[in-house]
This record gives C-alpha cells, sequence and structure tokens, in this order.
C-alpha cells in the first residue's frame, strides 16, 4: 500500500474519531443542559408551590382567628344580654313580691306586720333556698373540675364561678337590708331568685344540670 493513501486512511480515521466524539459531547451537554433547565423548573415550581401553602396556611390562620374571635364576640352579647334579662326578671320578681305583701298580707315591713308568723317561715326559706342553690353550683364546679379541660368545660367553669359567685353576693345583700331597714320583701324575692335561677327549668337537655348535675346520670 502506498502510503499517500495510508496517509489519507489515516486521517480520515482521525476526523471520523473527532466528529464523533464532538457529537457524544455535544449530545452530553445537551442533556445535561436539558436536565439542569428541568431540575431548575422543578426548583421553580417547588418555591412557587411552597409560597403558595404559605399564603394558604397565612390565609387559614386569619380565618381561624376571625372565626374565634366573631365567637367570642358573639358569646359575649349572649351573657351581656343574659346578664339584663336577668336583672329585669330579678326586680320583676322583688316588686310583685312587695306588692303582694304590702296590699294582701300587710306585712312589708318586719316592725309593722300584720302576720307575724310570716316572718320565722320566711326566713327558713330565704336560707334553704339560698344554700341549696349555691350547693347545687360548688357542685356542679367540682363535677366539671374533675373533667379533661376541653374549651367548653372551661368556658362552662367560667360561667358555673360567675352564677355562684352571683348565687353567694345577692342573698348577702338582700338579707342584709332585711335586718337593716326590715324589709320583708328582700327575704321572700330572695328565695324566689334563687328558685328561678336553678339549673334545671330551662334547656335540661343542654343545661349544666345535664352535663354537671344529677340529669347526667339520666339516660
Amino acid at each position: 500500500m502506498k502510503p499517500r493513501p495510508v496517509l489519507a486512511i489515516l486521517v480520515l480515521a482521525i476526523a471520523s474519531i473527532c466528529l464523533l466524539m464532538s457529537s457524544h459531547t455535544v449530545d452530553a451537554f445537551v442533556i445535561r443542559g436539558s436536565n439542569t433547565n428541568t431540575n431548575n423548573d422543578k426548583v421553580g415550581q417547588c418555591i412557587a408551590t411552597t409560597k403558595k401553602l404559605s399564603s394558604s396556611a397565612a390565609k387559614n390562620r386569619q380565618v381561624v382567628t376571625k372565626a374565634k374571635d366573631d365567637a367570642i364576640e358573639i358569646e359575649t352579647k349572649k351573657e351581656s344580654k343574659a346578664d339584663k334579662i336577668e336583672i329585669v326578671i330579678d326586680i320583676a320578681i322583688f316588686v310583685t313580691v312587695q306588692y303582694v305583701l304590702r296590699t294582701q298580707l300587710h306585712c312589708s315591713n318586719l316592725n309593722t306586720c300584720d302576720t307575724p308568723i310570716i316572718i320565722p317561715y320566711a326566713r327558713w326559706f330565704f336560707v334553704v333556698t339560698n344554700v341549696a342553690l349555691t350547693s347545687i353550683y360548688a357542685n356542679q364546679i367540682y363535677v366539671a373540675k374533675g373533667l379533661p379541660m376541653t374549651e367548653e368545660v372551661t368556658n362552662d367553669l367560667l360561667i358555673l364561678t360567675k352564677k355562684l359567685k352571683k348565687g353567694i353576693i345577692k342573698p348577702i345583700i338582700l338579707g342584709f337590708l332585711h335586718l337593716k331597714f326590715g324589709i320583708m320583701a328582700c327575704l321572700i324575692a330572695s328565695s324566689c331568685i334563687a328558685i328561678n335561677s336553678l339549673p334545671f327549668w330551662r334547656k335540661r337537655d343542654t343545661s349544666f344540670y345535664k352535663k354537671y348535675g344529677l340529669g347526667r346520670f339520666n339516660k
């Protein structure tokens, strides 16, 4: 074989090898670049998804917070309305009792009572009804404290504690007015208020009587 054809063959072989290597290098670079772009796209999608989730979580927290605030506001309004109604009922009871004692029994005052036999019974009635009411509230608080402290139980304990304080303060004030000024209506009105405040007259299925009182044993 002549040198020139051999040289030509070697040149062609080297050129072919170089072209083959360059094509593989270009393909590898293209693949690597496409993978890099794909990874960048995935990273961008992950970042965008994370931002959306963070924004959604923030909105959800705002919604939950607003819902809690609205629930607290509604509950506060209900308690305020219930307190006003309670005051109106207490005044109506006192006025009614005073009217009956003055016009029917003529015993509106301790010192001028025409039927003095009413006085000891009114005092015993006063003591028994108020002691019964405060005992019921104290027992319900005791039962509630023995339960798991959920949000409902915690709120109920606040309401029961408030009711217990009222059940103690009201008879103290009315009893003092009776002893100081001889007003008989204070005794009987306080007893009627205590009876009206017993926890099983209204909404027995959802009342504290059902949750924490003897009603919880009734199936």
